[in-house]
């Protein structure tokens, strides 16, 4: 499954707290980007292991929007009309 969020924090320990979450159910195919208060983390992990203390982590940012699991075949194709 894949979860991706993005948002933004001034307090520093949220942001550590959230960066100690993400390298403890790190993999290849994950990312995390702080720059500015700024948040980006894209995580590829497995359904039976739910990154629970990144979610709470998340959970502690000024503003947080979030994605986990799939795309429905409609959000696909909308992204795809948009871009037309």
């Amino acid at each position: 499954m894949k979860l991706t969020a993005k948002g933004r924090t001034k307090d520093i320990i949220v942001a550590k707290e959230l960066m100690s979450a993400f390298f403890e159910y790190f993999n290849v195919d994950s990312y995390i980007r702080f720059k500015e208060g700024a948040i980006e983390l894209e995580m590829v992990f497995e359904e039976k292991k739910l990154p629970i203390k990144v979610i709470e982590a998340l959970g502690n940012c000024d503003e947080i929007e979030f994605v986990c699991g799939q795309p429905s075949e409609s959000d696909i194709k909308t992204k795809t009309e948009n871009k037309k």
